[in-house]
C-alpha cells in the first residue's frame, strides 16, 4: 500500500490539484495536522509494532498492533464505506475538522487502489517503497525547504490534548466500521509514534532508505512502471471525488452518499476526461461571489437612512456643517428659508447654526445686503510709509550712545602703566645686566693669554691684510644664478 512518507507528502500536496473546488481546497489548507492523520491512519499499528522489542510484541500490544494492522490495510479498491464513516458526524467535533480527517482517508484509499498493482513482490518489498517514495518527493517537490515545510504539520500531533475531538472522532469510527476501537490512549500512542518516525525526515527533507538504493530502483520500480502517471492518476481521481463532495456542500446537503457514489462509479469511468470541469469551475465561481455578497451584508440595517422621495443633505467637506442652500425649504422655518434672502445674498448664505440661532434672519439680511463691510478704523491710523519713517527717526538710546569710539581709544592711551609692573625702565634693566660678571665656568683663559692672541691676530692682519667683505645677498624677491658645473671655488691663500 506504498510508504508512509508518500501517502503523507500526496496528502498535503492535494491543495494545490489543480481543478480542486475551492472549499475541499480550504479544508485541505486550515486543517493539515488532521488530514495527515487520517492519511497516515493505516499505517499508524505498523509504525506502533514496529518500535516494540521481541517481548513487547509477545507479551504486550503487539498482537493488537497487528491485529489493527490487518484491518486497516489497504486493497485494491477503495473502501467506500470505511471513508464513509469519518464523513458521519461520531462526537462533537466541527464539520470542517470532521472533513479534513476524512479526506486524508480519502486521500490514502485512493493512492493505495491506483498503485497497488505497482508493489513488488520481493523480500525487500519496503525498501522498494521507501526508494519510489524518495525519489516521487524529488520529482515532485525539487525544493528542500519546501519539503521540509510539507513535514511540519505533523509535529502538531505530538500533543495529543490539543486533539481530544479529533481522537474521539476517529475512534468512533473505526468502532462503528470494525465493531471496535482501538481507544482514546491506543490512538495517542499511534500519534506520537508517527511523530517519531517523521521527525528524522523533518530535520533533513527526505527520509532514510531502507536498504534499497535510489538509482537501483529507479529503471525497474520507478521509471519502467509509469510511477509518477500513477500517483497522478490517483490526484485527478480524489479531484473529481472531493469536487461533487463540495457541491453537495455549496447545496446545504453534507451526504457522504455522494462520495459512495464516486467511488462506484469505477476507476476507469471517473479517470475520463471531465467535459464539465469548466461549466462547474464557473458555477464554483459564481457560488463564491454570491456567498461573499451575502457576507459582507449580513448585519446591515435594512431601514434606509433618508425617506423615499426626499433629498439627501450634504455637509460641508471642510468643517461637517450644513450651510443654509444645501438645505430644502421643507426642512427649514418660514423664518429661515433661503427664498426669503435677497438674490445678492444666496450664491453664499452663512453657515447655520449648529446648537443656537442668536443672529436673526434680519441681521443677516441686513450684514449681506447693505454696504460693504469697511475695514476697522484702530487697525488703519498710520500708513506703512508712516512706521517707516518714524523708525528711521528714532535716535539711538542714550545709555548705549554716551561715548563715542574716539573718546574711547584717547581715553584707553591715557591710560598709564600700572606702578607694580613699571618700576624698571627698560635702560635700567639693560645696565644691570652688563653689571653682572662672568659665569667662573667660562673664565679659564687668563687675560695675558687673551692679550696675546689680539696680538697673534693683529701680527696676521698686518702680513695678508684684511679679510674680504663678503659678497652683497639679493634681495629676496631675486634669484641668485645657480653654480656651474665648471665653477671653482677660490683656493685659499698660500703662506
Amino acid at each position: 500500500m506504498a510508504d508512509l512518507f508518500l501517502h503523507l507528502a500526496f496528502a498535503r500536496r492535494l491543495r494545490l490539484a489543480e481543478g480542486l473546488h475551492p472549499l475541499i481546497g480550504e479544508t485541505l489548507t486550515r486543517r493539515p495536522a488532521l488530514v495527515v492523520l487520517g492519511a497516515a491512519l493505516p499505517h499508524l499499528p505498523g509504525v506502533e509494532r514496529k518500535g516494540m522489542g521481541f517481548f513487547q510484541r509477545l507479551f504486550s500490544r503487539g498482537s493488537e498492533a497487528a491485529r489493527w494492522e490487518k484491518q486497516l490495510a489497504a486493497t485494491s479498491s477503495p473502501r467506500a464505506e470505511l471513508v464513509k464513516r469519518f464523513f458521519l458526524p461520531a462526537n462533537d467535533l466541527g464539520p470542517l475538522a470532521r472533513c479534513s480527517v476524512a479526506l486524508g482517508v480519502l486521500a490514502h484509499e485512493l493512492l493505495a487502489a491506483s498503485t497497488s498493482s505497482l508493489a513488488p513482490s520481493t523480500a525487500d518489498r519496503a525498501g522498494v517503497e521507501r526508494a519510489q517514495a524518495r525519489l516521487w518527493l524529488q520529482a515532485a517537490i525539487p525544493s528542500a525547504r519546501e519539503l521540509e515545510h510539507e513535514w511540519r504539520p505533523i509535529a502538531d500531533l505530538a500533543d495529543a490534548g490539543l486533539h481530544k475531538r479529533a481522537i474521539e472522532h476517529v475512534d468512533g469510527a473505526l468502532k462503528t466500521a470494525f465493531g471496535q476501537g482501538p481507544g482514546r490512549e491506543g490512538i495517542a500512542r499511534w500519534m506520537k509514534g508517527l511523530v517519531a518516525e517523521v521527525a528524522p525526515a523533518a530535520l533533513g527533507g527526505l527520509p532514510p532508505t531502507l536498504g534499497v538504493a535510489d538509482h537501483v530502483a529507479r529503471g525497474p520500480h520507478f521509471e519502467n512502471n509509469n510511477f509518477v502517471a500513477r500517483v497522478q492518476d490517483a490526484v485527478t481521481w480524489f479531484v473529481i471525488v472531493a469536487n461533487r463532495l463540495g457541491e453537495r456542500v455549496e447545496r446545504a446537503d453534507v451526504n457522504a452518499v455522494a462520495v459512495i457514489d464516486a467511488l462506484c462509479a469505477g476507476g476507469a469511468e471517473i479517470l475520463q476526461a471531465d467535459a464539465e470541469a469548466g461549466a462547474r469551475r464557473e458555477r464554483w465561481e459564481s457560488w463564491q461571489r454570491e456567498r461573499r455578497a451575502t457576507t459582507l451584508d449580513r448585519g446591515r440595517n435594512e431601514k434606509p437612512a433618508f425617506c423615499a422621495g426626499a433629498d439627501h443633505h450634504r455637509g460641508n467637506a471642510f468643517t461637517g456643517m450644513l450651510n443654509l442652500s444645501d438645505l430644502p425649504p421643507s426642512d427649514l422655518p418660514p423664518e429661515l428659508h433661503v427664498s426669503s434672502l435677497p438674490p445678492e445674498s444666496t450664491a453664499a448664505a452663512p453657515p447655520l447654526p449648529a446648537m443656537t440661532k442668536e443672529i436673526s434672519l434680519a441681521a443677516i439680511a441686513a450684514a449681506a445686503g447693505g454696504a460693504r463691510f469697511q475695514t476697522p478704523a484702530r487697525t488703519q491710523e498710520i500708513s506703512l510709509v508712516q512706521v517707516e519713517a518714524e523708525s528711521r527717526a528714532f535716535g539711538a538710546p542714550a545709555a548705549t550712545q554716551e561715548l563715542s569710539l574716539a573718546q574711547v581709544e584717547a581715553e584707553s592711551r591715557a591710560f598709564g602703566a600700572p606702578a607694580a609692573t613699571q618700576e624698571l625702565s627698560l635702560a635700567q634693566i639693560e645696565a644691570e645686566s652688563r653689571a653682572f660678571g662672568a659665569p667662573a665656568a667660562t673664565q679659564e683663559l687668563s687675560l695675558a693669554q687673551i692679550e696675546a692672541a689680539a696680538d697673534l691676530r693683529s701680527a696676521v692682519v698686518g702680513e695678508f691684510g684684511p679679510p674680504p667683505a663678503p659678497l652683497p645677498v639679493p634681495p629676496p624677491d631675486v634669484a641668485s644664478p645657480a653654480p656651474t658645473a665648471d665653477a671653482k671655488s677660490p683656493e685659499p691663500p698660500r703662506e
